[in-house]
């Protein structure tokens, strides 16, 4: 079943399990700069992403999946940008992994502003690579131009069943910081204690006040050797002073 959200309400979103928060307290942000929140990630994207033949089709969802549902949908805006900030619900015994998100967005008269069904994108902006079995997993879509969106519709398709232990990325000493343009973000340490190189890793932030979400970003590595640790840099599209910041980077392989 599709879900669908006017464009400035916000439902109260499930605890991510491997999220945590941490308390803020920040003065007003500025968003200044030649080069826009928005484009800085697009950048960092292009820089990890890896195009499979699916991809460089377009995302098409042919079956809903009746285990996964969205239980929450946000549209968090900037000054130039929108994001949509997606809670989905594994109701299943099994873990699955890359989960396919398709979103559509319209403006005030009903015309579609973006869709990520677009050729081209990277498999990041158009599946999640993990939930795990009965539980909750964040996924977020920062590469919306503009800020003309007011409706939001969703569907999430079929993804694949896993069984086993699941890895558990580890995120360390996060903190909100600014890049020097003064461009909000999420600064911190990626750890992959797994025996399996992890690739296209997202790490997920979100800042939330009062349970509301006020902003949202994404930080992608090309890959994570077994046992390595790295930094990260999440730009935040919205305004996260005085929020608590919430983190999580599901893993995309076994082992």
């Amino acid at each position: 079943m599709s879900s669908r959200v006017a464009g400035a309400r916000v439902r109260r979103a499930a605890l991510v399990p491997a999220a945590f928060a941490l308390a803020l307290a920040l003065g007003a942000v500025s968003l200044a700069g030649c080069e826009t929140t928005a484009e800085k990630s697009a950048k960092l994207e292009k820089a990890a992403k890896r195009i499979a033949p699916a991809q460089q089709r377009g995302l098409s969802i042919a079956h809903e999946s009746s285990v996964v549902k969205v239980h929450s949908a946000t549209l968090v805006r900037g000054t130039e940008s929108t994001a949509a900030v997606l809670t989905l619900h594994n109701s299943s015994a099994q873990a699955i992994r890359d989960v396919p998100v398709s979103l559509s967005l319209r403006d005030a008269h009903g015309a579609t502003v973006y869709t990520n069904s677009t050729p081209g994108l990277a498999k990041t902006l158009t599946s999640l690579a993990l939930l795990p079995a009965h539980g909750d997993g964040v996924w977020i879509d920062d590469q919306i131009p503009g800020t003309s969106a007011k409706t939001l519709t969703t569907k999430v398709g079929e993804g694949a069943p896993v069984s086993g232990s699941l890895p558990r990325l580890a995120i360390r000493e996060a903190q909100l910081a600014k890049d020097p343009s003064g461009a909000a973000t999420a600064e911190g340490t990626i750890a992959n204690p797994s025996h399996t190189d992890q690739s296209e890793v997202v790490i997920y932030a979100l800042a939330r006040k009062g349970g509301r979400v006020v902003a949202a970003g994404r930080a992608v590595l090309a890959s994570l050797a077994p046992g390595a640790s790295a930094p990260f840099e999440a730009f935040f599209i919205g305004a996260p002073a005085g929020a608590q910041l919430e983190l999580s980077a599901p893993p995309t392989a076994l082992g």
